[in-house]
């Protein structure tokens, strides 16, 4: 579409961006990543919060915490020892909050399907 601004590599979705985020390297000050929204897209500031251990309803986790602070923050809780899948996800855009927890991970430790053998 002529007008149409182009997405830049390494461009998110809001809908896997929680899921991709983990693979990504983010230094310790933080990172900007562009995702788009719907029609919207932006540059988001990605910081890191620390190591947290937290209690979701599938378990206790090792987690990395991420923001994306703003009018429309965005907290996530990356599992360590779970490929970095998001085991929590925090969204408050100013009126409502929004909290999505992981209720059950298949998935061992090591990142493998259920059955497979771990490394040694």
């Amino acid at each position: 579409h002529e007008g149409a601004p182009s997405l830049v590599v390494g461009a998110q979705d809001v809908l896997s961006f929680a899921y991709q985020v983990g693979y990504l390297s983010i230094p310790e000050e933080g990172v900007s990543l562009p995702i788009v929204i719907a029609r919207k897209y932006r540059v988001y500031r990605i910081e890191v919060v620390g190591e947290e251990k937290i209690e979701v309803p599938a378990g206790s986790f090792r987690t990395l915490h991420l923001r994306a602070p703003g009018a429309k923050a965005l907290d996530l809780w990356l599992a360590y020892d779970y490929s970095m899948l998001p085991v929590k996800i925090r969204f408050d855009d100013g009126q409502y909050i929004l909290v999505q927890t992981a209720t059950k991970i298949q998935l061992n430790p090591s990142g493998k399907p259920p059955g497979q053998p771990s490394p040694p």
